[in-house]
């Protein structure tokens, strides 16, 4: 869980780059622009941005990486706001997983049966589960980190 949180960081840190980028300002002025946001927020101001400054080629990067931002954001959300369960796989050996259970706002949401199959790819995360999606911020990061060194030459 710690690691995770520490490389979202550094994915939240990238995006600021970004956006300051492009809008030319030093880390102090986006620090003031952006500390009031949410992530998503702040993604949104990303591709506006992008939309407004770059040329069709470079908006089009921008939007196809905040579509995969947005998507992990709403994984970060589940994994931040759950909680810890011990979930028994087989009642008669007393086999146990841990899962990172999150309780959905929706009332539609709530609804669904606790059955582990339907819960644990959408609103719960096994120890396992939670390494991978760790795994797949660290191309994102790059991804990112790339597009705020290559933003110059996409400009109008």
């Amino acid at each position: 869980m710690g690691e995770y949180m520490a490389d979202w960081g550094r994915m939240e840190n990238v995006l600021k780059l970004c956006i300051q980028e492009l809008l030319g300002i030093d880390e102090v002025l986006v620090q003031a622009v952006t500390s009031s946001m949410m992530t998503r927020q702040t993604i949104e101001l990303l591709e506006s941005l992008a939309e407004a400054s770059l040329t069709p080629h470079g908006a089009k990067k921008v939007k196809d990486l905040c579509n995969k931002l947005t998507t992990r954001n709403r994984f970060r959300n589940n994994i931040v706001h759950g909680y810890w369960v011990c979930h028994v796989t087989n009642p008669q050996t007393g086999e146990a997983i841990w899962l990172r259970k999150y309780d959905p706002v929706s009332y539609a949401l709530a609804k669904l049966p606790n059955d582990h199959e339907k819960i644990t790819g959408t609103y719960c995360f096994t120890l396992p589960q939670l390494a991978d999606t760790t795994s797949r911020l660290e191309p994102v990061i790059g991804a990112l980190a790339d597009l705020q060194a290559e933003m110059p030459s996409l400009r109008l």
